[in-house]
């Protein structure tokens, strides 16, 4: 019960809540995302995947444990964890911030813990490609006869993605994978740099110390 709080603590901790919560939004759902040429992605499959799919009516994702380069999803980890390093070295903080406290935590949740204990949240992946022609896919897909699904991409981002998922626990979401270094770096930075000085007010950490610790 909020009752049991300082009122004023509340409200500053839920107003950084809201400036996180804004940008994530912001981030997420305003900006206009490229649509794919023509609006549709091609999905490559072997004709046996085929007949499943339009038997089934289902397209099977791959958990992420068992893709064809373990690294996929630990790279990514791995990648923000330099990150977060680099941001650390970069904005000092004294002992005492909740900013840095923050930085470190999400540098071991998601750097040291995941990477050293290989543990990997349940993520399934279903890949696409925007041409319906592409050699590298034929040579994947095609060498026994393969063929290339063309699927409509929604427009609208509250529809589900065009997926319903089973079991519903799951959301689906169409994701662009971009493979420059240099772009995934800079789209760890830009999120870094816009949430973590939210702590920096002394007032706000304060209270979300107070929040945190009541009662």
């Amino acid at each position: 019960m909020l009752s049991g709080y300082d009122k004023s603590a509340v409200e500053l901790a839920d107003a950084a809540l809201t400036r996180i919560l804004k940008f994530h939004y912001n981030r997420e759902l305003l900006p206009p995302k490229q649509p794919p040429p023509g609006g549709v992605l091609f999905h490559y499959t072997t004709a046996d995947g085929l007949k499943g799919i339009i038997e089934q009516n289902e397209l099977w994702a791959t958990s992420a444990y068992f893709l064809n380069d373990s690294a996929e999803i630990t790279y990514g980890y791995g990648l923000l964890k330099e990150v977060l390093d680099e941001w650390l070295s970069k904005n000092p903080r004294s002992e005492e911030s909740l900013t840095l406290g923050l930085a470190r935590d999400l540098r071991k949740s998601f750097g040291e813990d995941l990477l050293n204990m290989s543990l990997i949240k349940p993520i399934y992946l279903t890949c696409f490609c925007e041409d319906d022609n592409l050699l590298s896919q034929w040579r994947t897909y095609g060498q026994s006869g393969g063929y290339s699904l063309g699927l409509k991409v929604p427009s609208d981002p509250f529809v589900g993605q065009g997926f319903r998922p089973e079991p519903n626990t799951y959301t689906s979401k169409w994701v662009k994978v971009d493979y420059d270094r240099g772009e995934q770096v800079k789209k760890c930075r830009t999120i870094l740099d816009a949430v973590l000085p939210t702590f920096d007010d002394e007032a706000t950490a304060h209270a979300i110390r107070a929040v945190r610790h009541s009662n």
